[in-house]
């Protein structure tokens, strides 16, 4: 009897972690897409390149601030973790932000936008893929050792 109650204690805490990522996921995708919205009206697509990395850079900050305190609650020392954190969301944000945009938008000329945001569907289709692969990277890589 007890096995089963902490099984169902475990599976509550996923669930409120997954929850938290999700809010946490959307906050940060609104960030980057907003500050890439911003830029791209500055510089126009055509320059989609540079509107993209500030976006990227800023979305990592913010991600490693709510990940950190607000989703997975981790008490390990924040240098090493920011680094670990910094790499690999580099590693998925760039790897597969400006692959996706470089094939849909350049390759595919698939410039079909968002009209509220005059925002390409593009950078929506690259940020789906980018979120699943940081929620993998930083629950069994970054943040594996809570508490």
């Amino acid at each position: 009897m007890r096995q089963l109650g902490q099984i169902l204690k475990a599976k509550t805490e996923v669930r409120k972690e997954f929850i938290r990522y999700l809010i946490s996921g959307l906050t940060v995708t609104l960030v980057n897409l907003l500050c890439f919205s911003l830029l791209t009206r500055i510089l126009g697509l055509n320059r989609w390149y540079f509107s993209n990395l500030p976006a990227i850079l800023l979305s990592i900050i913010v991600a490693y601030i709510l990940n950190r305190c607000y989703v997975f609650r981790s008490k390990k020392p924040w240098k090493s973790e920011f680094w670990q954190f910094l790499l690999t969301r580099s590693a998925v944000s760039f790897t597969f932000e400006y692959l996706s945009l470089w094939l849909l938008l350049d390759v595919l000329k698939f410039r079909a936008n968002l009209t509220f945001f005059n925002l390409p569907w593009a950078k929506l289709l690259a940020q789906i893929a980018v979120v699943i692969g940081n929620y993998l990277l930083g629950k069994f890589f970054v943040f594996k050792d809570r508490g």
